[in-house]
């Protein structure tokens, strides 16, 4: 799975972006595709070596984490103050829900501690849609909170 996300989001960014993507003309459908789509190679790998680690052969419900993490970056893409493209917040939303939120420890982790205070600097960064990331982050947690419960 990850290998078929990878050389889709590739093919996609050696293509561009296209136009109807910036103007928001039909915003669901930029909502939905926006994670497919990349502003630059370095986007593209960044996000794509987030791809490989988290849709690793280990972990379970693939195709379930996949859809559910869509499903979650398409309900913020209105959180974003300009026209966003990157697959990076439905991996913040595959974080929230593989995070072990109940495991004792767990936020004291120096790496965790590091990834939550980047993650909330990014706000800060213009270029960067930041409360759209923290939100998937925490619909994610959220609904991993709920599943840890049961």
């Amino acid at each position: 799975m990850r290998i078929v996300i990878i050389v889709l989001c590739s093919v996609l960014c050696l293509l561009g972006v296209p136009d109807w993507m910036m103007n928001s003309r039909w915003p669901w459908l930029c909502a939905a595709a926006y994670p497919l789509y990349h502003a630059n190679i370095f986007h593209l790998a960044v996000n794509m070596i987030a791809v490989w680690a988290l849709y690793a052969p280990r972990f379970r419900n693939k195709g379930w984490l996949l859809l559910c993490s869509w499903i979650v970056s398409t309900i913020v893409w209105p959180l974003a103050p300009h026209p966003m493209v990157g697959i990076s917040n439905l991996l913040y939303a595959s974080i929230g829900f593989m995070t072990p939120v109940f495991r004792k420890g767990y936020w004291r982790q120096p790496a965790i501690i590091v990834f939550y205070l980047m993650t909330l600097g990014m706000v800060f960064l213009p270029g960067v849609a930041g409360w759209a990331h923290i939100a998937s982050l925490a619909c994610g947690l959220f609904f991993s909170t709920l599943r840890m419960r049961r």
